[in-house]
């Protein structure tokens, strides 16, 4: 015997509503479980209302839940309330034969469904989560730091011949000035501070072991910066959890031409920038 749609829904409703007796269900909680139609159901339920097989409860979060005598109540009572009478059905004999308590076969018929609505459902699963992405490592690093360097040695080369590459100027000089009274043995000085202390006895260490080399400072200065570049996108890292954008910020500020240009002037600006990547990375 083929049964009904109606009857299926039917079906469906109530034992799902038997399930949970002291729950309430919507019309779309129901239809949405077995993949089946809102409307269509909506008219079962009804029927079931009428019929005293389960109740409607309006209000804010109301719906519906099973009215019916849970131990008495049985699978046939469903089906003969939308199928014809039991000569039509095929039945012989008393008809409590058939009779299933719904609390003893719930479980069996439950299964059944489930397996349906499993069936209908197998073409829209939720796709599978997307893979992890892959971090930021040593191979991107070295591409950001390599790219920085070269960009800023080229740029070293052809300013090498500009007046304020070996003579330093306002700041510059101050600095280096500085820096070689460091190098002297004057670390502590005799006045206060009016510029920022770090970078000149980073100058003075330099003087103190190379000599007074402004050529080899300019290379020093282009090797942080490079490595401010990689700082910098691990900061991106950091933040958007994303490889490919802390490769494209990295390389960015490696190809950015004020960077480049501050990178080979002697002065603090270079140092600020490298102090101020070392944070996001952290």
């Amino acid at each position: 015997m083929k049964l009904q749609k109606a009857t299926l829904f039917a079906l469906y409703a109530t034992l799902e509503l038997a399930r949970e007796p002291q729950r309430q269900f919507s019309t779309s909680d129901i239809a949405e479980k077995y993949g089946i139609s809102t409307h269509h159901l909506a008219k079962v339920m009804r029927n079931l209302v009428r019929v005293g097989m389960i109740e409607s409860v309006r209000g804010v979060g109301g719906g519906y839940r099973f009215a019916g005598d849970i131990d008495r109540t049985t699978l046939l009572d469903v089906i003969q309330l939308f199928e014809p009478m039991e000569s039509d059905l095929g039945l012989s004999g008393d008809a409590s034969a058939a009779a299933v308590p719904i609390l003893s076969g719930l479980r069996h018929v439950s299964d059944e469904m489930e397996t349906v609505r499993d069936d209908r459902r197998a073409g829209s699963a939720p796709a599978a989560p997307p893979p992890a992405r892959a971090s930021f490592g040593l191979r991107e690093a070295g591409i950001v730091f390599a790219v920085a360097l070269v960009l800023r040695l080229v740029h070293l080369w052809c300013v090498r011949d500009m007046p304020f590459v070996e003579v330093p100027i306002v700041d510059a000089r101050a600095y280096d000035e500085w820096g070689q009274r460091i190098a002297a043995g004057d670390w502590w000085g005799s006045e206060v501070f009016y510029q920022a202390p770090l970078y000149p006895y980073l100058l003075g260490s330099f003087y103190a072991v190379f000599g007074h080399q402004l050529m080899g400072v300019h290379v020093l200065q282009m090797t942080m910066g490079a490595a401010s570049c990689v700082l910098l996108a691990l900061g991106a890292q950091a933040l958007f959890r994303d490889r490919s954008v802390a490769l494209a910020t990295g390389l960015a500020i490696a190809a950015y031409p004020p960077a480049i240009f501050f990178d080979g002037l002697i002065g603090g600006a270079m140092h600020a920038l490298a102090l101020k990547t070392r944070v996001p990375a952290v």
